[in-house]
């Protein structure tokens, strides 16, 4: 994983839920070795991924989908 993150030298948001232990351990790698620029956003919710849309707390499932737009309009 490493290499892959790496050679990623474009913008990246990097979205995870608080809670979420699978997500959670590796993002202090993750964050060091990514070059900029990044932008890290933890949403109050246990979910992974995609479960954060289908299956979490609304709230923290519109908080991702602003922080995606929001991501977006300023690339």
């Amino acid at each position: 994983m490493t290499e892959q993150v790496r050679a990623v030298h474009v913008p990246k948001l990097l979205a995870a839920g608080e809670f979420d232990s699978d997500a959670l351990a590796p993002r202090p790698a993750v964050e060091r070795m990514a070059p900029p620029p990044n932008e890290v956003v933890l949403l109050d919710t246990a979910e992974h991924g995609t479960d954060i849309l289908e299956f979490g707390d609304p709230a923290a499932a519109d908080e991702f989908r602003r922080s995606v737009l929001d991501f977006l309009a300023g690339i």
